[in-house]
């Protein structure tokens, strides 16, 4: 820099003064004013220089600081000074930058608030430098960006003393991520390359192998490394023409895939699949050859043996389809030979069937299948078929098929869900009942006989009660026309006379009834079907009931359900049933003591749509024998019984489509007879005359 120079200071060679007798202020010789004048002009110049020079040297360090602080600002990597605490004293911007936050907000902050929590430890080893200076220090770490992402930063750090001689650390943090993300992807490369389950290796573009996985060493049963690194690629292969077409293969077309023969390091073989490939640079160079080889000796044996065993199977095969077609046209010929109809359905359509079906239906087979199996049955007998397809229960139907001719005709079938070919269908088995329907019409002619045979001997056995039940009003009526005559002067109101006139018109009333129904179970003809409630023919047996259990000392008792479903029947050959059932109970219960001696009737709804009736005795009960034979036509446990009873009784409720059964009870006392009727039931047989 320039020296300051003063004409006053200056030697006395310079000062125009020198030599010279200085007078005191405000006296100066007037000779030498002009002289001091030039003097100070001239000192006045040189200060104006200085100022300038001065005045420029402060423009070029302003220019030079704001060339500093562009560059420190501008400088791709962030700069950080640390004092001995971790704190921030300073930054740029590209540290404010890579953080995500301004500078005047990292002033101050510790720096450790911004590094990744896994890497502190190594954040901290770092600061010790401070303490334990070292000309230069670094680390990699990672920081955390303001949306929480990860960075990871390589810091260069030196420890410099501030204005004071303070210790700080002056920090460079240059952003590595992609390097480190290079690093570990480079890094899972190699892992994979040498986890890889096939043999992998790298060579030059003249055949010398450079790199090799775990999987190529041990496949070639080589130990070591050195061994394989360094030597062509011939010399795994047991025949080098092999190896060598291989080459000519890559150079031309970029790759090959095929099975070579291989040759181990103790001379041994093996037959091995490879995929080998060109590798290039991004200028489309050639760099050299990679290839994935695999060991297929296994794989080829047992793909000879699965050969082998193929056309084993396929022998076998073809015998067992053999022996399948014959089984199915041994089945196919067995199904037609059958009496019985066999169809196959689903979803109400005809699959298959066999040709007795066919020829009930006077059909060709072909030109059934396919069609709805509606239209092989008779209309009133549709529902019926619809109702049983939707139960998944085995049933047993009795309808009326439809031939093609338009005749209806009698069938019994039996219906279920079964398999058939993989899935689930209706198999159908039809039986003509044309035959049987014949023969139970003559049975029925034989049955009408022995049915009237049995009511006549019905009648005389009865015949007693009802000449003693009868007695009874006619005594009654006699005892009340004796006191009639007795008060017959006397006034009719005070004397009763009123009264017994209506007992008189009671009991002929009686009498008229029990006429009436002895003449209906005597005379066949007079049948009707309708509408009726069973606890009112229940009700209307009694009567012709009672002497016969007062003579035995037998109570009845009824417990009939109120507000009973009506049902459908004929009303004088359900009272029948109900008369033979309750006689039977009365004659078993008369053999026991007299507090046993009690029969009880119920009645109630059936779980099915129907109602049920019950007759419950006293007595000894059924034996096993017995149960079994209960309704054999001419079997009877009475010594003097015709057996025809109870099988008479059956065929009643059969005809109503009901069914009857007899079981001892459970208490071990007596035995019970069931009835289960429908309610308002269609019938699908001929009322029976009884």
């Amino acid at each position: 820099m320039f020296q300051r120079r003063n004409p006053i200071d200056a030697d006395n060679n310079s000062s125009p003064l020198a030599g010279r007798d200085v007078s005191p202020p405000g006296t100066l010789p007037a000779a030498e004013t002009p002289e001091i004048e030039h003097n100070l002009q001239v000192y006045q110049i040189e200060l104006e220089m200085q100022n300038e020079e001065l005045r420029q040297s402060q423009d070029d360090l302003l220019a030079s600081n704001a060339r500093y602080l562009d560059l420190y600002n501008q400088v791709p990597v962030g700069l950080v000074v640390l004092d001995a605490a971790g704190l921030i004293q300073e930054t740029n911007l590209a540290t404010a930058t890579l953080l995500g936050v301004s500078r005047v907000k990292l002033a101050g902050q510790a720096l450790s608030r911004y590094i990744f929590h896994e890497d502190q430890d190594d954040y901290f080893r770092f600061r010790r430098q401070i303490v334990e200076p070292t000309p230069s220090c670094r680390v990699e770490l990672r920081i955390v960006h303001c949306d929480m992402t990860p960075i990871w930063v390589q810091v260069d750090a030196v420890v410099f003393p501030d204005d004071q001689g303070r210790p700080t650390l002056r920090c460079m943090l240059r952003d590595v991520t992609e390097r480190r993300q290079l690093e570990h992807s480079l890094q899972m490369k190699n892992q994979a390359f040498n986890a890889a389950l096939s043999a992998k290796s790298i060579a030059t573009p003249d055949g010398i192998i450079t790199e090799a996985n775990a999987t190529f060493l041990r496949l070639w049963h080589i130990p070591h490394l050195e061994e394989v690194v360094g030597s062509p690629i011939a010399h795994f292969f047991m025949h080098r023409r092999e190896a060598m077409a291989i080459m000519v293969a890559l150079d031309e077309i970029g790759y090959w895939e095929g099975e070579f023969t291989a040759r181990r390091g103790d001379g041994s073989s093996f037959l091995a699949r490879a995929l080998a490939t060109v590798l290039r640079d991004s200028n489309g160079k050639m760099t050299g050859y990679q290839s994935s080889v695999m060991d297929v000796t296994e794989r080829k044996q047992a793909e000879l043996a699965l050969e082998e065993w193929n056309q084993t199977l396929e022998a076998r095969v073809a015998e067992h389809t053999r022996e399948l077609k014959d089984s199915v046209e041994r089945f196919r010929q067995l199904a037609d030979a059958t009496f019985e109809g066999i169809a196959v359905a689903d979803d109400g359509i005809l699959l298959d069937g066999n040709q007795r079906f066919a020829e009930m239906h006077g059909y060709e087979l072909a030109e059934m299948l396919g069609r709805p199996l509606s239209d092989f049955v008779a209309p009133q007998s549709r529902r019926a078929v619809a109702k049983g397809f939707s139960s998944t229960r085995p049933r047993n139907h009795r309808v009326f098929g439809l031939r093609k001719d338009g005749s209806v005709f009698p069938l019994e079938t039996h219906m279920r869900v079964g398999p058939w070919l993989e899935h689930s269908v209706r198999i159908i088995t039809l039986r003509d009942l044309t035959e049987i329907k014949a023969t139970e019409g003559r049975m029925h002619s034989l049955r009408t006989d022995l049915v009237h045979a049995q009511r006549l001997a019905l009648v005389s056995e009865v015949s007693a009660g009802i000449i003693h039940q009868l007695s009874q009003p006619l005594s009654c009526m006699g005892t009340n026309l004796s006191v009639l005559r007795k008060l017959k002067a006397a006034e009719l109101e005070q004397c009763g006379a009123m009264e017994i006139f209506h007992d008189l018109e009671a009991d002929a009333a009686r009498m008229r009834d029990i006429v009436i129904h002895l003449r209906a179970i005597a005379n066949p003809g007079q049948i009707a079907r309708a509408s009726g409630c069973l606890n009112a023919l229940t009700k209307e047996v009694l009567p012709l009931l009672r002497a016969r259990a007062d003579h035995a000392q037998v109570h009845l008792k009824l417990d009939l359900c109120e507000h009973l479903p009506a049902i459908h029947a004929d009303a004088i050959q359900l009272s029948q049933v109900i008369f033979n059932l309750m006689c039977n109970a009365i004659e078993a219960s008369a053999d026991v003591p007299l507090e046993r001696r009690m029969v009880l009737v119920t009645t109630r709804p059936h779980a099915e749509s129907g109602v049920e009736l019950r007759v419950r005795d006293h007595g000894c009960g059924l034996s096993d024998d017995s149960i079994e034979r209960l309704f054999t036509p001419f079997f009877s446990t009475k010594s003097t019984g015709m057996g025809v009873g109870l099988r008479l009784c059956q065929t009643i409720i059969q005809a109503h489509d009901g069914q009857i059964d007899g079981f001892n009870n459970a208490d071990g006392i007596g035995a019970t007879f069931r009835i289960e009727l429908p309610v308002d039931s269609p019938l699908l047989m001929s009322p029976v005359s009884a």
